[in-house]
């Protein structure tokens, strides 16, 4: 059975149109905060549902970064996250990751998500850590 193409709805474009102009990586709650900012109206239900339907269709990623929370972005282009394990912030990271020559040879890598740990720049000093510059 063919599936159905979902017609246009204004509060998916909401949606989208919080995530795309955010970089900050917001969980969906903070997404449905956003949203009520541009129509007042608009559910909780259907600020989720439509979140999982535009991950469900790769028009959005959805970001387990090992939190209770899951986190959005609207930036669907190929890069990583840096997570700060003090503060819990998400930075894009746009770094050239080869799959690795021992995963080719045994599988077919079709896609693969990458997530730093580690402490920001504001956070690093007051664990201890030190940036090289």
């Amino acid at each position: 059975m063919e599936k159905r193409q979902s017609r246009r709805s204004y509060p998916r474009e909401v949606v989208m149109q919080v995530l795309s102009s955010c970089y900050d990586h917001p969980t969906a709650y903070a997404v449905y905060e956003r949203a009520r900012k541009i129509k007042p109206d608009i559910s909780k239900g259907t600020v989720y549902r439509n979140l999982k339907l535009l991950e469900e269709r790769g028009e959005i990623l959805a970001l387990s970064t090992g939190g209770v929370f899951t986190h959005y972005d609207g930036h669907t282009e190929k890069h990583s996250h840096f997570v700060c394990k003090k503060c819990g912030k998400i930075e894009d990271v746009f770094v050239k990751t080869p799959v690795p020559a021992e995963l080719c040879e045994k599988f077919v890598v079709t896609e693969s998500k990458c997530v730093y740990y580690g402490y920001c720049e504001k956070c690093a000093p007051e664990n201890g850590a030190v940036l090289k510059n």
